[in-house]
């Protein structure tokens, strides 16, 4: 399964504050991202903020850059992640992954879509 489609099968809807995903152990990105220490690489955490803008906006969109990412902590296999937004202008967002049970911060990242 590809990574695109994981993250649309991972996406359990929209909450109050945000988008929700449910990311499983069997997420495809966990079999090489590490071996043995499995977590969630940077780029689909960036598939995660740009299908969320899709979702949005009622468009398929895609990455057109990074303006700002800091990582704080690993999201590990079956984590719940909700995906909190705020538009800028032009087509630039503001994100906070957060979990959805603790509230811990997992990264915020400042990124920028285009309409695919």
């Amino acid at each position: 399964m590809q990574v695109t489609a994981a993250i649309e099968k991972s996406y359990h809807g929209k909450d109050e504050k945000g988008f929700v995903y449910n990311i499983a152990a069997s997420f495809p990105a966990f079999e090489g991202h590490f071996k043995g220490h499995p977590l969630l690489p940077a780029v689909c955490q960036l598939g995660l903020c740009t299908h969320a803008v899709g979702k949005m906006t009622g468009k398929k969109m895609e990455l057109s850059g990074v303006k700002r990412a800091k990582f704080i902590r690993p999201i590990l296999p079956d984590t719940s992640v909700r995906v909190e937004l705020t538009p800028r202008e032009d087509m630039e967002f503001a994100a906070v992954l957060l979990h959805t049970v603790t509230g811990e911060k997992f990264s915020q990242i400042t990124f920028s879509v285009k309409e695919f």
